[in-house]
């Protein structure tokens, strides 16, 4: 069944002013592989000319790189604290700006915004036994249409006015979107018990 094997995620633009995004190459529909350990979708990204792997993840919002990561970062940068990753008293990190964020080479947001976190105990790639230089949060769903097939691990980009003729197959359920994050609300089963919860989905998590 295709609902099974494609998942179609279908964001607001939610461009600001002064804020491009990512934009695609010639505003045209854009293909490429990912990874897929662990139940978690890993994506290459080039970061101002240097190639790195980041987690794919809704969860977080802003695109962040780990410390061990901050020597291939050129560009002007910020002290910062960043509230996420489950942390209550936040990450010391810094900010940095004017970053080039390239996918696939077709895609490209040439002012991104990158939090770089200085906490040494963030280690995702002894975890899951794939070299993980950071996070890709929902700002990159928020201009554009995706598409996910976990058969062929390809992701698939269509511009805004592009017809995705595949819809008409598929079953709609409603997302409700809370500070740029998707939640869906599912049943749950267990022992003989039904509940009803709401979540976001992290792409694999």
């Amino acid at each position: 069944m295709k609902l099974a094997l494609l998942l179609l995620v279908c964001l607001f633009c939610q461009n600001s002013l002064g804020q491009s995004g990512f934009v695609l190459h010639k505003n045209k529909k854009l293909s490429f592989p990912f990874v897929f350990v662990h139940n978690l979708v890993i994506v290459p990204v080039e970061v101002n000319g240097f190639m790195m792997n980041f987690l794919l993840d809704t969860g977080v919002k802003e695109t962040m790189i780990f410390g061990k990561s901050l020597g291939d970062i050129d560009s002007t940068i910020f002290k910062n604290k960043f509230q996420g990753l489950g942390r209550n008293d936040g990450i010391d990190g810094v900010l940095a700006i004017n970053n080039q964020v390239r996918i696939a080479k077709k895609m490209v947001d040439n002012d991104h915004p990158i939090y770089v976190l200085e906490n040494a105990q963030i280690d995702i790639s002894s975890r899951i036994g794939i070299e993980v230089n950071g996070i890709l949060g929902s700002r990159f769903f928020t201009d554009h249409r995706i598409a996910f097939d976990f058969i062929k691990k390809r992701i698939t980009i269509f511009p805004n006015d592009n017809k995705i003729k595949s819809l008409a197959k598929m079953e709609v359920l409603p997302v409700e979107i809370i500070g740029s994050r998707p939640y869906i609300a599912v049943v749950v089963q267990q022992d003989e018990e039904t509940d009803c919860w709401e979540g976001t989905n992290r792409y694999g998590e």
